[in-house]
């Protein structure tokens, strides 16, 4: 073989190689990526499950049931006067949580108001 010919064919090599790692990085970061709120569907028929709940725990995602209803309160998290500690709540049904609020019953009427605009189904039964 002539030396172009080698020269092309590492070349050639090398763009593979190149190619090839890049692909398997991107794999490796998208397998691992949290999944972004906008991405996370909420079913037509308005009802969530247990396990929809259980699966929106993160500071990224934070979703909670009060009296069976389902609210998507990752964006009111910067609301809260408790700040970051709604999270304690995420994936979680929060009725028992109630009477350990700081700014009164959580289930009062003023306070689910405050929510209101986050509410997103029924929790399923």
């Amino acid at each position: 073989m002539n030396k172009s010919i080698i020269k092309i064919l590492g070349l050639i090599l090398s763009v593979l190689i190149l190619v090839g790692a890049g692909v398997f990085i991107k794999w490796q970061v998208d397998k691992n990526q949290i999944v972004p709120e906008a991405a996370k569907v909420v079913p037509a028929t308005g009802l969530i499950t247990i396990a929809q709940l259980q699966e929106n725990k993160t500071n990224n995602s934070c979703w909670v049931t009060v009296k069976k209803k389902v609210y998507n309160l990752t964006k009111y998290v910067d609301k809260h006067p408790g700040g970051k500690e709604l999270f304690n709540g995420c994936g979680k049904e929060i009725d028992s949580l109630f009477p350990a609020h700081p700014g009164g019953r959580f289930d009062s009427e003023k306070n689910l108001n405050l929510i209101l605009p986050y509410y997103i189904g029924e929790l399923q039964s």
